[in-house]
């Protein structure tokens, strides 16, 4: 159950004006190693934008087929009331500490590593997302 409220704040992530596409990538979550059935760190299945579906296509990225490919046996996010949790936010499980021993993991949802003053005025800064909205 925690898996699909993860997979619901990525579907919510990925809403709005953005023309990025990112998702948050923890052990529970469904569709973690794509929909091939065989473990797959590139794919991009949970990052892709979904638009103007019925609910059960969009829900759990229904049409890609992530409700095939559920989190592991005894992986979930706990999600405490009032309390943190922790994802990544990253384009694909490659991009994060789940996979490739982190060798392509950063501060940065695409994998670069930016230097610190690296700041658009326009742009929103805290957190610093390098979008205008």
């Amino acid at each position: 159950m925690f898996a699909r409220h993860l997979l619901a704040f990525a579907a919510l992530l990925q809403t709005g004006t953005t023309v990025a596409h990112l998702a948050a990538w923890h052990d529970g979550m469904y569709c973690r190693n794509g929909t091939s059935g065989s473990d797959e760190a590139n794919d991009y299945t949970v990052v892709k934008p979904l638009y103007q579906l019925p609910k059960k296509d969009w829900w759990l990225h229904g049409l890609d087929g992530c409700t095939k490919f559920p989190p592991a046996p005894g992986k979930f996010l706990e999600l405490p009331a009032g309390k943190e949790f922790t994802v990544e936010i990253a384009s694909n499980r490659g991009k994060t500490s789940l996979y490739f021993n982190s060798r392509f993991a950063s501060d940065w949802p695409d994998g670069n590593n930016y230097p610190e003053d690296y700041n658009v005025p326009s742009c929103i800064t805290s957190p610093n997302l390098h979008t205008q909205n």
